[in-house]
């Protein structure tokens, strides 16, 4: 895994869709009696195969992302990230990049950062074609999570289901929101949510069909005046769909599905803006955890500068208190690594095998 040569994105777009209806909340173009209630995950969704980083964004250079601007509100850069404002109601916006190369497996990270009540916002993924289908996930300040869809020039709601009890948008906020879309080899894909960290959906969508063109991000506002701000965007691809599950008691890992053949995919590099640490997909490193306790495991902070692709916190780690796993993306940023500890006398304990 290597991050050392970037490439910029083919195109980027921006769109809008002013909803006439009077229903409030997301995709208030299907009415609310109508929308269906997600079941909670019957397992927990570690990845659905993304592993290579390609692209990240803390928009502190303008000109990657589509921007649009009219009566009914704008998508900008401000404040730091892509901001998307509210004039009329109600109104959606989205903006995408397309990628190179496309990929069977996609994932995208967002920080979504709530400036008043009103509205919801997340990450997207863009399937191919000439008639291309966004399937997004977000929050919103009614205390929900959202798996939906374009459809018919409108918006179809495909999962929904209350945020987990520590987060509270209702006045605003900011919550981390990670998308993954995959080519499972069957008919559909399959679309799964994390807010802060927690899987709060895995949804199949029969009638939707990849591989995926590139990331988009979304918002929407239901009270005038509602704004919020996209950033820190990450975005990883996967050749092969290859899922890996946790069972709900968190104890071991469940089985991966068989992986759907896929033609190798090139990773399709684009500029990155930032170099900050951040929650990077942990790819295969889970596979390497022993299973009587890989179930205590969770990513952790990777740390590009330094050269940590990827980072795996298990913590207990059956008979000792924590272990960790770690994936540099060289062998000499892992001798560094190394050395540091050695060189650290609190870090080291004396032992008979190491």
């Amino acid at each position: 895994m290597g991050h050392g040569v970037f490439r910029s994105p083919s195109a980027a777009g921006v769109a809008a869709l002013l909803l006439m209806s009077t229903a409030a909340g997301p995709a208030a173009a299907q009415d609310v009696s109508t929308r269906p209630a997600a079941a909670a995950p019957q397992a927990e969704v570690i990845t659905l195969g993304a592993d290579t980083e390609i692209f990240r964004d803390d928009f502190e250079i303008a000109g990657s992302w589509g921007v649009s601007e009219n009566d009914a509100g704008s998508v900008q850069y401000a404040n730091g990230g892509l901001r998307f404002s509210t004039t009329a109601v109600p109104n959606t916006r989205w903006s995408w990049l397309d990628l190179e190369a496309l990929a069977p497996v996609l994932w995208v990270r967002a920080a979504v950062e709530m400036a008043s009540n009103g509205g919801a916002a997340g990450p997207m993924c863009l399937t191919s074609g000439t008639s291309p289908t966004l399937l997004f996930g977000i929050v919103n300040t009614e205390a929900e999570w959202v798996v939906g869809r374009t459809a018919d020039s409108g918006l179809t709601v495909l999962a929904r289901g209350p945020l987990p009890a520590s987060i509270d948008l209702t006045q605003g906020g900011t919550a981390m929101v990670s998308i993954e879309c995959a080519v499972t080899g069957t008919p559909g894909v399959r679309v799964a949510l994390w807010v802060d960290g927690v899987n709060v959906a895995d949804v199949s969508v029969p009638d939707a069909s990849g591989p995926f063109s590139g990331p988009g991000l979304y918002g929407e506002g239901y009270v005038e005046g509602f704004a919020v701000t996209l950033d820190d965007i990450v975005v990883a691809t996967g050749a092969t769909y290859a899922p890996l599950m946790r069972n709900p008691q968190g104890s071991q890992p469940l089985p991966p599905a068989s992986p759907a053949p896929a033609s190798p995919v090139p990773a399709s590099p684009v500029p990155s803006a930032s170099a900050a640490a951040s929650l990077a997909p942990t790819g295969d490193l889970l596979r390497h955890v022993p299973t009587a306790y890989a179930g205590g495991c969770a990513p952790s902070e990777a740390d590009p500068v330094n050269g940590l692709a990827a980072a795996v916190l298990c913590d207990p780690a059956g008979e000792i208190a924590s272990a960790a796993y770690f994936r540099y993306d060289s062998v000499e940023a892992l001798e560094t690594a190394f050395a540091a500890v050695l060189a650290d006398d609190s870090a080291v304990t004396e032992g008979t095998d190491c």
